[in-house]
């Protein structure tokens, strides 16, 4: 690429390149904003893999339903099907059995309708308002009354089979209003319509059909998930799996337990756990088993399931939680009764509440599940503590985390499961006095001027959480008031990389972070209702109904580099570089590298020319770099380096010391995404330091300063084809003290030639195969030459290969140069 890489710096070799790469993705983590411009609204969304050899986001499509409809997003937009193209002799029958597996006459008749409504762009109902309107004037006298109707149909029939010509169609309906403008058709008028209907027909299929991904399911979608590998999706007619390339449907009689499906969860040794409106089915290999309330179930109706640490299996039905304990489902939890316990004291264990109302209405619960009437408890005993005692409203959303612990979202707020005790979120305490009420609670806190709905909605969930219903508040009483937005109704939960649960709000996202929740900050996710929360290997994707975020991790990344090094001239001159860069949640993206140059093997001889032996001369580098986002479309960094240049163990002649020296410098760079869509700007400035010296202080050498300017173009870009266009700008200043005065002024043109121009272009094809290639011209050097290059990736490595062909060695003294290069992400 002509090492044009000033621009595209986004690998671990950015700290030789470019620093300000540290800041930029895959280096730093970043985040992908993709607006739903669909038309359709987004209810949920679930990831598969592509097949794509890489090791980030890249590697999983997103999947969505949108409104009732399947559609897959392809890197800029949502798409509702495939693209075919059908071959020679196929008719429309043809391309549904290939695409369903169905034989059945009235089935296929079904699935042609559904094409024929993808692919014309004629309306059915608009060609029958058509059809009808010609029937309803054919002229009495007519001769050929039944060969019209005959072509009529066959227009008809020909919306089912895609062979309506559109150009010649709409040349029909033009005839058609144009010859009725008087009321009546012609004899001459209507020969013409009926030459027009035949010709309207054509003779073979469109030369591309959209096949929908909706084509074999149902028109009612309920819900959709994921376990990376396949694509499940629950309908209320039978279950469907998709393995990337055709679907496979189970229903009753298959020995699901029933057909609407409205939870699916993927558990251990590649189990599948199917929610429905009867019960529960578990795949498990070729093994099907099904549980519902003679299995322990609270209820038959399934609404979520979650998979936990320890294969923690959580079931959320209409009538309460129950958690499988590997044989059966149980809705309570064993507690022994130690001496000095009564249930207020058991009830505020459980649920971390302090006496009043609310905890009064959990001791009541639980007392009535054990079916204790009046009765004391007895030291010794074992109760049952229901799950249901401790949820507040109806479950939304439940969630185990990393660390096993239960979330449940319900429309009252959040609430957490550690294996023993329930703990609700964002709730404060008041302390209540004799004859306070819910109203005059509310009203002391939002204030007289709030507006009577915000005072009564504010009343009516202190009144719901504390069972304010079934008593009074009492003098003293604790009464528990929503404080912040995750102690109102829960959307949906989720984890994000690095373990933190995310709530999904009303009011927004919110993240946990130590004892407190945190509202979301990302990507215009703040008051967004986001639907779906799916983390993948540290990868992460939100969905609201109008937009996708994905959350892209960043990568540690090892990078070592070889090249020979004028190689007409010898050969044991070559340039090693070994590099390794991470990021840092909340400081940036560090870097270290070292860099080393081999001058080789010399001779050194005497002042009379006499043979003294060989020596080794050579230069390195150890650097550290420091890399951070701006913003979203800005990226800075630095760099920092020791220099060490041993040129000769000894001076020459009579004079002291050694041939060896050592300096320190320091790079700057930027990265900008230029308000010039897919234009990226980059810009460094090198080895800013003091001069170096070997023998004579006098006689310090500056350090190989220079300025660059880059600039990079994706001139196209898809998931399978990625072509960019470099350019670079670079020019040396070596005496910074006349930076100003002489670097930019004098005469244009020795300026000019002075500037070393690379261009070069680098091709991708998916995520596997890099070709490159670029020109360098060093004018005032009389350096002209071009580079070629390759790269392999698969998963998380790549391998580079770069290549100068040897032309004139007046022009180019770097001929037949080989750069390799390997780095690793992980």
């Amino acid at each position: 690429m002509g090492d044009a890489f000033t621009s595209i710096a986004d690998d671990a070799t950015a700290t030789y390149w470019n620093p300000a790469g540290l800041g930029r993705y895959p280096l730093s983590p970043t985040w992908f904003d993709f607006p739903n411009n669909s038309g359709h609204k987004i209810r949920q969304i679930a990831v598969l893999k592509n097949g794509l050899p890489d090791n980030n986001y890249r590697k999983y499509d997103t999947w969505a339903i949108l409104d009732n409809q399947l559609a897959r997003f392809d890197g800029e937009k949502w798409i509702f099907g495939d693209k075919y193209y059908p071959v020679a002799g196929e008719n429309a029958d043809d391309i549904a059995r290939r695409f369903s597996g169905v034989e059945n006459t009235d089935s296929l008749a079904v699935l042609k309708q559904k094409l024929a409504s993808v692919n014309n762009v004629i309306g059915k109902a608009e060609l029958v308002a058509l059809i009808n309107k010609i029937q309803e004037n054919i002229p009495a006298d007519y001769a050929y009354i039944e060969d019209v109707k005959y072509s009529l149909e066959s227009l008809l029939n020909s919306w089912a089979e895609l062979t309506i010509d559109k150009v010649k169609y709409q040349k029909l309906q033009t005839l058609v209003n144009e010859s009725l403008q008087d009321g009546a058709f012609s004899a001459l008028e209507f020969d013409k319509v009926t030459f027009s209907i035949n010709n309207a027909i054509a003779i073979r299929l469109p030369e591309e059909l959209d096949i929908p991904f909706n084509f074999v399911l149902p028109d009612t979608l309920t819900i959709l998930a994921s376990d990376g590998e396949e694509l499940w999706l629950g309908t209320p007619y039978g279950l469907h799996k998709y393995n990337g390339k055709r679907w496979t449907s189970y229903t009753t009689e298959d020995s699901l337990i029933s057909n609407d499906i409205t939870a699916i969860a993927f558990g251990k040794m590649q189990s599948v756990w199917i929610g429905t409106a009867d019960g529960l089915s578990r795949f498990a290999g070729r093994k099907l088993s099904s549980f519902t309330v003679d299995n322990g179930l609270p209820a038959n109706r399934i609404e979520q399931i979650a998979i936990g640490k320890g294969n923690d299996i959580w079931v959320s039905t209409d009538k309460g939680l129950a958690k499988f304990d590997g044989s059966q489902f149980k809705s309570a939890q064993d507690h022994p009764v130690n001496v000095g316990e009564d249930l207020t004291r058991i009830a505020a264990k459980f649920v971390h509440l302090r006496p009043g109302p609310a905890l009064d209405a959990v001791a009541k619960a639980i007392r009535e599940y054990n079916a204790l009437g009046d009765s004391t408890l007895q030291t010794g005993t074992s109760i049952k503590l229901p799950f249901s005692a401790a949820i507040k409203g109806n479950i939304n959303a439940i969630y185990t985390d990393p660390e096993g612990i239960l979330w449940v979202g319900t429309t009252e707020g959040l609430v957490g499961y550690d294996g023993d005790s329930w703990d609700y979120q964002g709730f404060k305490q008041f302390t209540g006095k004799q004859g306070d009420t819910a109203e005059k609670i509310a009203m002391g806190i939002l204030g007289a001027k709030a507006g009577g709905d915000n005072i009564s909605h504010l009343a009516g969930r202190i009144t719901h959480f504390n069972s304010l219903d079934e008593q009074p508040i009492d003098a003293g009483d604790m009464i528990y008031v929503p404080s912040a937005p995750v102690a109102s109704e829960i959307i949906s939960l989720g984890g994000l990389d690095g373990g933190d649960v995310l709530a999904g709000t009303k009011y927004g996202p919110f993240t946990k972070s130590g004892d407190t929740w945190k509202r979301y900050m990302h990507a215009d996710l703040d008051k967004a209702e986001v639907l779906s929360v799916i983390q993948k290997e540290g990868e992460v994707w939100l969905a609201s109904k109008d937009k996708l975020v994905i959350n892209a991790h960043s990568k540690r990344e090892m990078s070592f580099m070889h090249s020979n090094w004028l190689p007409s001239l010898a050969t044991d001159i070559y340039f090693e570089y070994l590099s390794y860069v991470q990021h840092y949640q909340g400081i940036g993206t560090l870097g270290g590298a070292i860099t080393f140059l081999s001058y080789g093997e010399q001779q050194r001889t005497g002042e009379q020319g006499e043979d003294l032996g060989t020596f080794f001369s050579y230069e390195m580098a150890l650097a550290v770099s420091y890399g951070a986002k701006i913003n979203e479309k800005l990226a800075l960094g630095l760099s920092a380096k020791y220099i060490n240049s041993h040129l000769s163990d000894l001076g020459a002649g009579q004079e002291k010391g050694s041939g060896t020296a050592s300096s320190f410098a320091v790079d700057g760079g930027m990265l900008w995404r230029t308000p010039v869509r897919r234009l990226t700007m980059g810009l460094t400035i090198t080895n800013i330091g003091p001069d170096i010296s070997y023998i004579d202080a006098a006689q310090a050498d500056p350090l190989p300063r220079n300025l660059t300017l880059g600039l990079a173009y994706e001139l196209f870009k898809n998931p399978y084809n990625r072509l960019t266009i470099v350019g670079e700008a670079s020019k040396q200043l070596i005496d910074l003290t006349k930076f100003n005065r002489d670097s930019f002024t004098g005469k244009i043109g020795e300026k000019m030639e002075e500037v070393i121009a690379h261009i070069g272009a680098e091709y991708w094809y998916g995520t596997f195969l890099a070709l490159r290639s670029g020109f360098v011209n060093d004018k005032a050097g009389h350096q002209r030459y071009y580079t070629l290059g390759a790269g392999l990736q698969y998963s998380n490595y790549r391998f580079d290969f770069s290549y100068i062909p040897s032309t004139s060695e007046e022009f180019n003294r770097l001929g037949n140069t080989m750069r390799f290069s390997m780095t690793a992400r992980f």
